[in-house]
């Protein structure tokens, strides 16, 4: 979890969600266009203290199917975008959520909100958040978090190519350079197509570094898919990326199907 960053003693603040019907506050996309961002939707009107970490719960509530999404979310406080761009991919009423934590800090008596796109027009998205204050031995919270590698709603297609269980020699660029340092980052995953889920396991590596020159910094990491849980949950990786870095993906997979093989790929990281 992103908190292992900066928690330690923390102080719970306070919770929204939507307490009626048990469940999360609506969070809905565009009424009518494909990967256009919906309205703001109000999580909490106006924060009771200054909070440094954002315990974020989402639920892809698909009535009556069970459809795999890819969701681009934003958290705000007030006319700040304080998380920006963070990919999920989930799949509607499959009884899994995406659970996120953001380092990230919100004043008192700001209000924090949400909005949302999504690869179809109007679909919703459930959330649920917890706030928590620094404590006399946790750090304060980052400025924001920050994405790369993002198109539409979904990251970049990191194709593994037609070798089952071979990683290519060759790396997929998700940005050329990172604007700002990055403390930590979470690394979100999706099934590019969107289709229907194939049985796959895939090892992913991320990367920084010139072209022909990557230098992974983190390797192997687990994903898996089926055709029943299309849910992927990110990666926190506790490594920091400097200022103008190039970053970059691959990933080998156990089938060779063509589109079924590939991932979809982005980062999101803390800013100081």
């Amino acid at each position: 979890m992103a908190g292992l960053v900066r928690a330690g003693g923390m102080t719970y603040l306070e919770s929204a969600a939507n307490t009626g019907a048990s469940s999360g506050i609506a969070v809905t996309a565009h009424a009518t266009n494909a990967n256009a961002y919906g309205d703001w939707a109000q999580l909490i009107a106006a924060t009771s203290g200054p909070a440094d970490y954002i315990l974020l719960s989402v639920y892809f509530e698909k009535a009556g199917g069970t459809s795999l999404r890819n969701f681009r979310f934003d958290l705000g406080n007030g006319t700040n975008v304080i998380v920006d761009s963070a990919c999920i991919e989930v799949k509607g009423d499959s009884g899994t959520m995406v659970v996120m934590g953001f380092p990230v800090h919100v004043p008192s008596g700001a209000q924090l909100q949400a909005r949302c796109m999504a690869s179809v027009a109007a679909e919703v998205l459930e959330m649920s958040v917890q706030l928590f204050g620094s404590g006399r031995f946790s750090l304060p919270g980052f400025t924001k978090a920050v994405s790369y590698g993002v198109s539409n709603s979904k990251g970049t297609n990191v194709d593994p190519g037609a070798t089952p269980n071979t990683k290519p020699t060759t790396w997929t660029q998700l940005t050329a350079s990172t604007n700002e340092d990055l403390a930590g980052f979470y690394v979100c995953v999706g099934n590019d197509t969107e289709a229907s889920q194939a049985l796959a396991n895939w090892l992913l590596d991320i990367a920084i570094g010139a072209s022909t020159s990557e230098a992974a910094i983190v390797e192997n990491l687990l994903v898996v898919g089926n055709t029943l849980e299309g849910t992927k949950q990110p990666f926190f990786v506790p490594h920091p990326i400097p200022k103008g870095s190039r970053v970059s993906a691959r990933c080998q997979c156990d089938i060779a199907v063509d589109g079924d093989r590939d991932l979809s790929v982005s980062i999101t990281g803390f800013v100081r």
